[in-house]
């Protein structure tokens, strides 16, 4: 059996999976593949005596620059190259990455991270503050780049020794740790020296290699051998393909010919097919894609009134129209999933009722609000 195609690729496509929404799902090509741990796999075929992974999702590539394309494929694929400060299960539990531990200042403003020690990109440069300072201040001062709005607020960042890093804020960051967890870290030499060039080769710290993109087709990883969190569990897999197929039915039919060992972004209506077809085993897991609509609930505007705004809550069937239009999925009472950061159980089971005489109730009560506020004219 072939061990650990690596946590990061299966929790990658995983991901996306859950990212998806409703009908999102992995699929692996291999029965008895232990997906969900991603510990063993009999994924792969082996092509001129190496193993060999290829996997597909909806979207290409478009920049290898982690900070010029903030979608999910991108951001799963650069798991499989780079490796970030601070890891997260995105419940609000983190734990160290490249990063050691970390502290932060009474007035939020300080952040010091002490680093992990021996650790290389792939160019063989070393890991240390200086990569910090690099990535974080090109982040933050760059206005050209995407993601620049996430660390507008960093002043600037501090070496103060070769494996300690210290980020000064302009003002408290409340999420700073989170937003760690999607920032890969960048070689400063090769950045200062290269430029936008450097991402032609995208020399990260991660468990596997940039070797080569061709736009539109695909793109190759191999492992890297030196990647010092592999521990005991180091990947008998060589190469990883990865094939952007953006036609969802197209995608399937390659995973059923066996082209593919991993797909994801599967249409509610084609998980049946799969689940039916020999030697592919589907995981589906809940998404974390909200379908949802803005109020205007500014000083006069109706949905001002909290009572409005319940009575459209009350109002709303969401699993008629999870189940007769959408199709997949399950109905949602609150801005993100159970599991995730900020999720309320008690607060979604307050308003999870639909209760259009409720919603009548809240509505008769505003209007009575409004009536007396008349009157006192």
């Amino acid at each position: 059996m072939r061990k650990r195609i690596i946590c990061c690729l299966l929790a990658a496509v995983l991901g996306v999976g859950t990212l998806s929404g409703c009908g999102g799902g992995t699929k692996n090509s291999t029965p008895g593949t232990n997906a969900a741990g991603g510990t063993e796999t009999s994924a792969g075929k082996k092509e001129g005596g190496e193993n060999v992974v290829t996997f597909s999702m909806s979207e290409d590539v478009y920049t290898w620059d982690p900070m010029g394309q903030p979608v999910v494929p991108f951001y799963s694929i650069q798991l499989l190259i780079y490796d970030m400060l601070v890891r997260t299960d995105h419940a609000g539990n983190y734990e160290p990455g490249l990063a050691t531990e970390w502290s932060v200042s009474d007035d939020g403003l300080d952040w010091t991270f002490k680093l992990r020690q021996g650790v290389k990109f792939h160019n063989g440069e070393d890991f240390n503050a200086d990569s910090v300072k690099a990535t974080l201040e090109r982040g933050a001062f760059n206005n050209t780049l995407n993601m620049n709005f996430l660390w507008s607020d960093i002043e600037s960042v501090e070496a103060s020794d070769e494996y300690t890093a210290v980020v000064h804020c302009k003002k408290p960051i409340g999420d700073m740790l989170n937003q760690l967890t999607y920032m890969p870290m960048l070689p400063a030499k090769a950045l200062a020296e290269q430029g936008e060039d450097m991402f032609k080769t995208s020399p990260g710290t991660g468990p596997w290699k940039f070797v080569s993109w061709d736009p539109g087709n695909e793109a190759v990883f191999v492992r890297n051998d030196d990647y010092w969190d592999w521990g005991n569990q180091k990947s008998n897999v060589d190469k990883i393909i990865y094939k952007p197929i953006s036609e969802d039915t197209t995608r399937v039919s390659s995973m059923r010919t066996g082209e593919f060992d991993l797909i994801s972004n599967i249409p509610p209506d084609q998980v049946d097919v799969l689940s039916g077809t020999d030697g592919v085993t589907v995981d589906s897991k809940p998404g974390t894609t909200i379908s949802w609509m803005a109020l205007q609930s500014g000083q006069g505007k109706p949905f001002a009134d909290k009572n409005v705004r319940l009575a459209l809550t009350h109002a709303i069937d969401r699993k008629l129209i999870v189940e007769s239009i959408l199709g997949s999925g399950s109905p949602a009472y609150w801005p993100v999933m159970e599991g995730v950061t900020g999720y309320d159980k008690d607060l979604e089971s307050k308003y999870n009722q639909y209760d259009p005489e409720l919603a009548k109730k809240l509505l008769r009560k505003q209007l009575q609000g409004r009536r007396n506020l008349f009157h006192g004219y």
